[in-house]
């Protein structure tokens, strides 16, 4: 055999064998995309970098490389240059570099390898970014109630991206006349924000997803409330001759914001009853904001609390409704006093006596106390028998103007007698005025023998 064949023969067979190891001659270069990951979400703004180089102490190279450079790591892993293409009319250079997106949208980023032996050798690869905006914000429900919660969605574009550089703001009005307060920041999630509505009045939110996203704004949402100002939570009712002559009150309703209008209604869950006397619109100052219902008690509860008053508030087409539950007590007279001696000064023993009568309701619940009505002056003088009792004195027949529950002036008399232990107690609600023709009887338990020794030092023989 030919000794020049025979040593190219073998030399092909040695080259193969490296080859196997290393790379392939002729092969046109690999380009690769290191960094970042495949596909690239971001926010408008932000700037991205790129890596196609990588590393090239290992075999093959992390990045793109030429495959016939003869060694892993020499010149520059055989890649004489890298060129990209941003997506959006951008390009760069470099084996590295970096590119900043302030639109949103998707872009694909080509990145081409040129073979550092052979310039018409060529290699290209690409990656997706995601440039991630806020389309939209739109909002569960646009009205609620005090206490309902609303619920902002923040719509990416393009859509079902995360939005992972959301900021949430909010604004507030009182009322639909005032003006719009300032944005001030809110709290939320990557694409929701919840409004507790504790405060009503109008809301919108916005949202952005980067520094230079454009803020996008929600519907203008209303909050409403409505509240009963009732207090205490109960009306008077006489009965008998007073049937016909009972006392009002007013029950106060507030409605935010204002602009809507009321509707008053009540439930019974038992014998209790009351009637709507009229109504009054608010004060000038808040039209339309306030309303006053004036009722009376018709017919005594049984059991406590069995009238349930209730006020709904509409306001924009949202109904919100609040609610008290109601006693109707009827005023009850008892035989109760109470009895006090206080003395007079020098002369003879004299004390005077003063009578009370509490009020006590249908459940024997006290309600208060109508006062001072009989001022009797007792002298005593003390004798061969110790103090005895010589008469009443003069009696005074006083007629205080006593406050009852539910704000009503009474006139008040109370005949005293030094023979009788009752009285006859005058009190009848009339149109006008109080008459006095007898109602109601109130029995005084004898005072007895005052505590001598406690007034020694103030009382003198005659």
């Amino acid at each position: 055999m030919n000794k020049n064949l025979l040593t190219g023969i073998l030399l092909s067979l040695a080259l193969s064998f490296i080859v196997g190891k290393s790379y392939a001659c002729g092969t046109k270069p690999t380009a690769k995309i290191v960094s970042p990951d495949d596909p690239h979400n971001i926010c408008v703004g932000d700037s991205v970098s790129f890596d196609g180089e990588g590393s090239d102490s290992e075999t093959p190279p992390t990045g793109s490389y030429d495959g016939d450079n003869g060694t892993p790591n020499g010149g520059g892993n055989g890649i004489s240059a890298y060129d990209w293409t941003f997506g959006d009319g951008s390009s760069g250079t470099g084996g590295t570099t970096s590119h900043t997106y302030n639109t949103a949208g998707t872009y694909t980023v080509t990145l081409e390898v040129t073979d550092d032996d052979n310039p018409s050798q060529t290699d290209t690869t690409t990656c997706t970014v995601h440039v991630i905006e806020v389309n939209d914000v739109t909002e569960n429900k646009t009205q609620a109630c005090v206490g309902e919660p609303i619920t902002f969605t923040a719509n990416s574009f393009p859509s079902d991206k995360p939005l992972g550089c959301i900021e949430w703001e909010k604004c507030y009005r009182q009322n639909s006349t005032d003006p719009w307060g300032y944005w001030d920041t809110a709290s939320g999630g990557d694409n929701t924000a919840v409004l507790n509505t504790d405060t009503p009045g109008f809301y919108k939110y916005r949202a952005r997803n980067g520094s230079d996203d454009s803020w996008k704004i929600s519907s203008v949402v209303t909050v409403v409330r409505v509240k009963i100002i009732f207090d205490p939570e109960y009306l008077l009712v006489y009965t008998g001759d007073h049937a016909g002559d009972q006392p009002t009150k007013n029950a106060i309703a507030r409605g935010d914001p204002k602009g809507g209008t009321f509707d008053w209604n009540y439930e019974k869950n038992g014998a209790g009853d009351i009637e709507f006397i009229g109504f009054t619109d608010g004060s000038p100052s808040a039209p339309s904001s306030i309303q006053i219902a004036e009722i009376k008690g018709t017919q005594p509860s049984l059991p406590k609390k069995d009238v349930e008053l209730k006020v709904t508030y509409e306001l924009d087409g949202k109904e919100c409704e609040d609610s008290i539950s109601l006693t109707v007590r009827r005023m009850k007279y008892t035989s109760s006093y109470a009895g006090v001696l206080t003395p007079l000064g020098e002369g003879p023993a004299r004390w005077r006596r003063y009578y009370y009568h509490p009020i006590f309701d249908q459940f024997d619940d006290y309600i208060d106390e109508a006062g001072i009505p009989c001022d009797e002056i007792v002298t005593w003088k003390k004798g061969s028998k110790g103090w005895q009792k010589t008469g009443p004195g003069p009696t005074d027949y006083h007629t205080p103007d006593g406050s009852f529950p539910g704000g009503n002036v009474v006139r008040d008399t109370l005949e005293c007698s030094s023979t009788r232990t009752w009285a006859e107690y005058h009190q009848h609600l009339k149109a006008g005025g109080w008459d006095t023709s007898p109602n109601y009887y109130i029995y005084l338990d004898p005072i007895g023998t005052p505590d001598l020794k406690l007034w020694k030092e103030q009382t003198t023989d005659e």
